[in-house]
């Protein structure tokens, strides 16, 4: 892993939930949805999409409206990077 990001919620739903996005340096991107008042800390844990650039610590997520989308923003060391909007749905 060489980098993470927490996308924007709601308060409601970020009360006991939190969501993180996990960036591996080839691409690669896992979701993981933690729900802190459950049994189960980690509820999903996902491979969301691939990105089509390297991944160094340059990564983020930006607020794209709270729907059911979130855009990722992704650089690497040695990659132009790329803005991504991912639709991940359970």
């Amino acid at each position: 892993m060489t980098s993470w990001a927490r996308p924007l919620r709601t308060p409601q739903y970020a009360y006991d939930h939190d969501d993180m996005y996990l960036a591996m340096e080839d691409g690669d991107i896992y979701f993981l949805e933690v729900d802190t008042q459950g049994p189960n800390l980690i509820q999903l844990a996902n491979k969301a999409c691939r990105l089509d650039c390297s991944i160094g610590t340059a990564f983020a997520s930006l607020d794209f409206g709270l729907n059911k989308n979130d855009m990722l923003v992704a650089g690497g060391e040695m990659s132009s990077g790329g803005v991504y909007l991912v639709s991940f749905s359970k």
